[in-house]
């Protein structure tokens, strides 16, 4: 039998860092990580430089519930059609057989759209410069790649480019059902 390789630290080393240790090691893996990211986007999507004034934002998501009252109460009633289903398969004789129509959420009422709205304009930073990347924050791979030009700045070919993307996306409508769209 062959005896393991021996890690780059033992697990009496990684105990034994003081806060400052523990940061740089941190920082380092941090830097190699976004290092890592950086050569594996450019390699995937494009060889071209970005422009000199890009940006990365990075920024931990957290989902945030806009209508709390409506999602407490959809949940609340899938919560009870889901006991009911689960009674009724316990005593099927002694139990009649729920309805088995989908719950809807209701819709919200204005009140609850101008909090909506305020909770959105409260924590959201509106991006509308310069150069972006969007990366997924568990497998670190690029989502969107985005680059704000005025109009007056395009060239003749990113013309081109927009009008192709603008007819293309004009002739896909048809085939684009709002209703089956989960968004």
């Amino acid at each position: 039998m062959s005896t393991p390789p021996l890690a780059r630290f033992d697990l009496h080393d990684i105990s034994n860092l003081t806060p400052h240790g523990r940061k740089k090691r941190n920082a380092r893996t941090t830097r190699r990580r976004r290092t890592k990211r950086e050569k594996k986007c450019a390699e995937e999507f494009t060889t071209a430089r970005p422009p000199t004034q890009f940006r990365i934002i990075q920024k931990k998501l957290r989902p945030i519930d806009l209508f709390p009252d409506i999602t407490a109460d959809f949940t609340q009633r899938k919560a009870e059609q889901k006991q009911l289903v689960e009674a009724h398969k316990k005593g099927p004789k002694n139990i009649p057989k729920p309805c088995e129509k989908q719950i809807f959420a209701q819709n919200p009422t204005t009140e609850e759209n101008k909090l909506a709205l305020e909770t959105v304009k409260d924590l959201f930073r509106f991006i509308h410069s310069k150069y972006n990347k969007i990366y997924n924050e568990n497998s670190s791979k690029l989502v969107a790649l985005v680059e704000f030009l005025k109009f007056e700045d395009l060239t003749e070919e990113q013309w081109d480019d927009l009008n192709f993307l603008c007819l293309f996306l004009q002739d896909c409508k048809e085939f684009i059902s709002p209703v089956a769209s989960k968004s």
